[in-house]
């Protein structure tokens, strides 16, 4: 018989783990974000404007992803 997925108990080691490898992806999207506004602030086209605009909204609702997931399935 397979475990049910939604009641399996994740060991504490394996939360610890993947709460690490978590901060290290936000690590990176904070550093893409920080890439990101620099690229902003020296555009002047207004559709390349939009474009690192729209990056930016999709790298910040990434990062509540990871950080909703970090706080619900590895208690931080």
């Amino acid at each position: 018989m397979e475990p049910n997925i939604k009641t399996a108990r994740v060991s504490r080691q394996e939360k610890n783990l993947m709460r690490g490898q978590l901060e290290k992806v936000l690590e990176y999207h904070q550093s893409l974000e920080h890439c990101l506004h620099d690229y902003q602030q020296t555009t002047n086209h207004p559709d390349y404007l939009k474009f690192w605009q729209e990056l930016q909204e999709k790298n910040q609702e990434r990062m509540q992803i990871v950080s909703r997931f970090m706080v619900t399935k590895c208690n931080r």
